[in-house]
């Protein structure tokens, strides 16, 4: 089911991870956690996905077709976290679905994941801005922080991501291959190119070279948006409320020498 959804941030950076730039050259527009930038509402959508998944109690949503429709409804595939915690559901919600694992060994991926996920959230600027726009930038870490590292991860500090991060990974990719119907799994090897990739879909092989993609390069460059992002939001809410403040200051001021 696709939804035609109108962007509230219009402010969208062209960051994208190589897999989804192959899934959209395929054919398939493709949600990351990246896309959360261009509709706020998500972020709530994924921390309520969030609390009914890892920390269920009265009155959270279920997580059936309707829920995955609202979010990602108007969109083919999606790729990396928060989506990746939720294959379970979503393969309930589309039991025909078709799943793409990429295997890494567990070192390379983790020094990826430490020098993104563990490094920024140990950095004092993010949460920092996150409490200077809640709105935005504030939401973001949430998803960040509380989805994926305290929820999929299970950390609650450095030490605890660091320690629980390489089991996580192992414990995912075996439910993945675990849940997932063998026939609807491609297990896939970064570096293997378009082949395996659109054979598994039944697409032809593009006339242009597989995206390559420094991904920690990528996100930290992202986050550095982001803060730069908030930062701006938070100057300009600031600025206007400085200036709202003065024209009251100069009314009253102007009232009373008139008496």
């Amino acid at each position: 089911m696709h939804v035609q959804r109108s962007y509230t941030n219009p402010i969208t950076p062209n960051i994208l991870p190589a897999m989804q730039l192959a899934l959209e050259i395929l054919g398939y527009p493709t949600y990351h956690m990246t896309s959360m930038i261009r509709d706020m509402p998500d972020a709530d959508m994924w921390i309520e996905a969030h609390d009914a998944k890892f920390f269920p109690k009265s009155g959270a949503p279920k997580l059936d077709r309707v829920f995955w429709d609202k979010l990602l409804g108007h969109v083919s595939a999606t790729t990396d976290l928060p989506c990746a915690a939720f294959h379970e559901e979503l393969l309930a919600a589309y039991p025909d679905v078709k799943c793409v694992l990429v295997e890494r060994g567990v070192e390379s991926w983790y020094k990826s994941w430490h020098d993104v996920q563990i490094a920024n959230y140990d950095s004092y600027i993010f949460p920092f801005v996150a409490y200077l726009d809640p709105d935005l930038i504030g939401k973001m870490w949430t998803v960040a922080t509380d989805c994926v590292l305290k929820g999929f991860v299970g950390g609650h500090s450095k030490r605890e991501l660091e320690e629980k991060s390489r089991d996580a990974y192992r414990a995912h990719n075996q439910a993945v291959k675990h849940h997932v119907p063998r026939a609807q799994l491609l297990l896939y090897k970064l570096g293997s190119g378009w082949e395996p990739l659109c054979e598994f879909l039944g697409k032809p092989v593009p006339d242009v070279p597989f995206p390559r993609v420094n991904e920690t390069e990528m996100v930290n460059e992202y986050v550095q948006v982001l803060i730069g992002m908030g930062f701006k939001r938070f100057l300009t809410r600031w600025t206007t409320l400085a200036s709202a403040s003065a024209v009251v200051l100069a009314g009253a001021g102007f009232a009373w020498w008139s008496r």
